[in-house]
């Protein structure tokens, strides 16, 4: 016999979602017609990895099958009962598991045994980055409070739009990005997982898309995990649109050190997106349509602007009722210079409103925060 052992690293590691789950990432993308209604489908495209395994598909398929047997229920092991040779290929059917079941969390590597005379794949064994027990633990302690978080902000009424939204600043308002550790480039493990997030309320990208994943799927809303090489985010469906939200972009810490509530990520298209996120589009859906973008929603909480007079106006509106914080959102083909001109702004008109103000500039969009004398 002989061993091969593979270790993977990288974000396509750190996944975490429990068991109990739906999960709408392992179908193939299509789009189904109803009644002449094109029902838009979120998913991951296995198609691309079974090109890129080399492997038929009744061979890649049996392999997925028994990856995921092993994931689902925290194997150490799987035996390979059916005659499939080894092919380095293996390594894109484990990570289109480990895309689509993000419980892979927990696991540290995988080991391909397989027979020499005539490379017969015999087994696969998982190694954990923890005991089974430990990991089992925090999977359910994981879920308990994902359960108390969904009963406190889910009420019946809500649309799926407001269910997205009522989750993703509770991820924000109650998760710490771990910069501190980043920035050391020595991040925890737990940084990477939902426990993380959920449970101790710090984490990073794929922490927070894994939070995100677990708590959206329990409302009964799509979510998948977009990864790169170094990132991780949402898609998400709502009202059978498709979309990017990225949580973690959304949380960022102005110079002032101060936490902050962002949207310029919410609900948001692949061209917009892509103006600082790569990913490779063959393997998700397409997001194409901005009907629930958050600055377009309705709720006076983000505004698109186009001009500069319709900024100053919108600025001096904010601040003369009083408003804590104002979104402000610019169309992506201008190039403006936000925070010189909010600056210029409020100091034409803070005489009169009798405000201080701070401004965080990111990505396209920005926040004012306005602060009142008394």
């Amino acid at each position: 016999m002989k061993t091969k052992y593979i270790r993977l690293i990288g974000v396509l590691l750190t996944l975490l979602i429990l068991v109990s789950m739906p999960v709408y990432a392992e179908e193939n993308m299509k789009e189904v017609e109803i009644n002449h209604f094109k029902e838009k489908k979120l998913a991951i495209n296995s198609n691309v990895y079974l090109e890129e395994s080399g492997y038929d598909k009744e061979s890649y398929d049996y392999i997925y099958s028994i990856i995921v047997k092993g994931i689902k229920e925290l194997k150490q092991s799987v035996e390979v009962d059916e005659f499939v040779k080894y092919d380095k290929g293996i390594d894109s059917i484990i990570k289109h598991a480990f895309n689509a079941y993000p419980e892979t969390n927990y696991i540290d590597g995988v080991k391909y045994i397989y027979q020499s005379s005539n490379n017969r794949l015999k087994k696969l064994e998982f190694d954990y980055k923890y005991d089974l027990k430990t990991i089992k633990n925090r999977l359910e302690e994981t879920d308990k409070k994902a359960n108390e978080i969904i009963e406190s902000l889910i009420k019946e009424d809500m649309t799926d739009f407001e269910k997205e939204l009522a989750i993703h600043d509770y991820i924000i308002k109650n998760t710490q990005y771990d910069y501190e550790n980043y920035n050391k480039n020595k991040i925890p493990y737990i940084d990477h997982t939902a426990y993380g997030v959920l449970v101790k309320g710090v984490g990073v990208c794929d922490g927070y898309s894994k939070a995100m994943k677990l708590l959206l799927n329990k409302a009964g809303i799509e979510c998948i995990i977009v990864y790169n090489s170094d990132h991780a985010w949402n898609m998400v469906k709502i009202d059978n649109e498709i979309y990017h939200v990225d949580a973690s972009y959304n949380d960022p810490v102005s110079k002032e050190d101060v936490d902050l509530l962002m949207y310029s990520y919410f609900n948001i298209p692949d061209e917009e997106i892509s103006f600082d996120h790569e990913w490779n589009r063959d393997k998700y859906s397409k997001s194409s349509i901005v009907n629930d973008a958050y600055y377009k929603n309705g709720k006076g909480i983000v505004r698109e602007v186009s001009s500069y007079y319709d900024f100053y106006k919108l600025i001096q509106k904010s601040a003369e009722e009083k408003q804590e914080y104002l979104f402000v959102k610019f169309p992506i083909e201008e190039e403006y210079n936000l925070e010189k001109i909010a600056k210029n702004v409020i100091e034409n008109s803070k005489k009169n409103l009798g405000i201080s103000y701070s401004v965080r500039g990111y990505k396209g969009a920005m926040m004012i925060a306005f602060r009142y004398n008394l």
